[in-house]
């Protein structure tokens, strides 16, 4: 558990953007996972790292769903009929 959550602060120290995110997410998941194993050995401290891991879990939630956005945003006018595109760049919603 303890080289999970080594590997999920590397990511986030990375600084190597949404994937560097999504990699974080992915090893605190497994984190979290083993942690449920560990109930058996130490159900307090099992229970304690879940409810802290939930809680971080939670606040990369909000970043990822940004990140989610923004690159929907960014796709929205390659996706878009051209009409559509059109109006979004009129409206100053994207650029082009």
């Amino acid at each position: 558990m303890t080289q999970e959550l080594n590997a999920a602060l590397e990511e986030l120290d990375s600084r190597g953007g949404p994937q560097a995110l999504h990699r974080c997410r992915v090893r605190l998941k497994r984190a979290r996972a083993l942690a449920r194993l560990g109930k058996v050995v130490a159900p307090g401290l099992a229970s304690v790292f879940h409810e802290s891991a939930r809680s971080v879990m939670r606040t990369l939630a909000q970043a990822h769903d940004l990140v989610a956005l923004a690159e929907t945003a960014r796709l929205l006018p390659e996706t878009a009929n051209d009409k559509n595109a059109e109006a979004l760049v009129a409206a100053g919603m994207v650029e082009v």
